[in-house]
Order: C-alpha cells, then structure tokens, then sequence
C-alpha cells in the first residue's frame, strides 16, 4: 500500500517550484486539510497590484480577453498558407480541449503549418501547457510545424520556468513567425 499524501505542513518541502510561485503572487495564502482527506490551498489575488495583470493598466480591471477570465476564444485566419489562431482568454483544463479539437481538426484536413497568437491570453496553467505539448506532438507527429508568438509576460515567464520555451518555437511577433513558417511549408511543398 502507497505511503498517504504529505500533509500541508510539509508540502513547501515536497511541493516542487509551483507553492514557492503561488506564495510569492498571491496576496494570501493558506495550506488547510481537507475533512475525508486532501489538502484545500486557498489564495486570493489583489486585482489593483498591477504585478498581476497582464495587457492592462494598475487599477484598470482585467483584460477584455476571455470574456471575464473565464472562457477561451480564438480567431482563425490564413496567410501565406499558414493557419493563424489569436487566442485569448484562458488556456486551463476547461477550455483546452476546445483548442485540442480545433488544430487536430485542422490536421485532419492536412492544415499542417499553425501559428499561435497568444498575445491575448490572460491565464493560462498546468492543464494549458500540457494541452500545448499535446498539440505540439499532434502536429510533429504528421511533420507539421507549429510556432507560438507574442506571448504576454505572465505567459513568457511559466514558459522559461517550465523550460517549454527550448520545446516551443516562439516568436516575439507574428509577422516574424508567419514569415519563418511560410519560407519552410513553401521548401517542403518544393521537396
């Protein structure tokens, strides 16, 4: 039989690097047990420290994007045959299957070079970056190529801590991204 949970007592030192973040953005925190077993981790965010906002002003509320921060949106468009989606919003475990679903729709239809656009997205957690590492194996798997461009600092920072950005191409614009993308489909269409 598996040895039980650490308890929240001990979690700082079996946790890993994610507690230290929590603890270091959110303006409260609590480690509580749960009755029947479980930890609850209860935390709060000041919505006026500008530190936690990304793509608004202090005080200004939260980005237009997600629609409340509670949905994830996205916008197609196709330039020099490369599939564009401008995402924004959220990229959790709730919304992450809908973006899953659409590029592995657009891989059936042997859309194979895919720029995302994260410019827009305002949160975005374990569950996001995993349906991200899904989608950039999806995509290798058929020899497509897919880039990530103009990502938020928030979501630029959990990618350099997680070290996905040595995984991802990622482009600082989208233009950039779209021209690096087209220049490779147009040499494999050539091959």
């Amino acid at each position: 039989m598996a040895p039980p949970p650490p308890g929240p007592d001990r979690w700082e030192q079996t946790g890993g690097r994610g507690l230290v973040i929590i603890k270091e953005l959110a303006h409260q925190f609590e480690l509580l047990p749960r009755d029947g077993g479980g930890t609850l981790a209860r935390m709060t965010f000041d919505a006026n420290n500008n530190a936690f906002l990304t793509g608004t002003d202090a005080g200004q509320g939260l980005p237009e994007s997600g629609k409340g921060g509670t949905e994830m949106d996205y916008r197609e468009e196709v330039v020099n045959d490369v599939d564009i989606m401008r995402v924004s919003g959220r990229i959790d475990l709730v919304t992450s299957n809908t973006l899953k679903d659409a590029i592995r729709e657009r891989l059936h239809r042997q859309r194979l070079t895919l720029v995302l656009n994260l410019e827009r997205v305002d949160f975005i957690n374990s569950s996001g970056l995993g349906a991200l590492v899904s989608i950039l194996k999806d995509v290798r798997l058929v020899n497509g190529r897919m880039a990530l461009c103009n990502l938020a600092p928030y979501v630029q920072e959990i990618f350099d801590i997680t070290q996905l950005s040595n995984v991802f191409e990622i482009f600082p614009a989208e233009k950039e991204a779209v021209r690096m993308l087209a220049a490779h489909a147009a040499t494999v269409a050539n091959a």
